[in-house]
């Protein structure tokens, strides 16, 4: 729990609090159809989940969860995994940090990715950039892409930089 306690805005958890938390993780519910097998799977992403208070009075508590059994097959067999640093995800202030940070996190299991191109448009979406806002590709690069880099760079293990390509006077 003391780990759990270092990550800014879980502090105050206690039995009480985690069990409203599990119980939600408890009722997510994983639906799976394998066309090839013609097999339709249903199942929750936790097993069980234990938090041992039996030293509570000085704030200790041992937090446990196992993971269902379709969820570990699942993750067995994927290949869309991406290692994300918890404290990293935790402290990224903006959304356009976090969901880049999101996306070439997700990448590091392709081949040596060093170098990613993006159209300005995949870009927008990577972002969650709505439609209509910050249309100019000045106003999306200053208010946008730009901090994000700055944000991540400052608070994870990645070094990113961005080069626009320009083709005439379009990006």
């Amino acid at each position: 729990m003391s780990e759990v306690r270092g990550v800014e805005g879980l502090r105050n958890h206690d039995r009480a609090s985690l069990a409203p938390l599990f119980a939600e993780l408890q009722a997510a519910v994983l639906i799976h159809d394998d066309t090839e097998k013609k097999r339709l799977t249903i199942g929750g992403l936790l097993d069980i989940a234990e938090v041992d208070y039996r030293d509570e009075l000085s704030g200790d508590l041992v937090i446990s969860w196992y993971f269902s059994r379709m969820f570990t097959r699942a993750a067995a067999a994927s290949n869309h995994w991406a290692i994300l640093d918890r404290q990293t995800v935790f402290h990224l202030g903006s959304k356009y940090s976090l969901l880049l940070f999101q996306h070439i996190a997700s990448l590091a299991k392709l081949d040596q990715v060093a170098i990613k191109t993006f159209t300005v448009a995949e870009l927008r979406s990577v972002l969650g950039v709505e439609p209509g806002k910050l249309e100019r590709f000045s106003h999306f690069n200053s208010r946008a892409i730009q901090p994000a880099i700055a944000e991540i760079n400052q608070l994870s293990r990645l070094t990113l930089t961005a080069t626009p390509r320009k083709v005439g006077r379009t990006v």
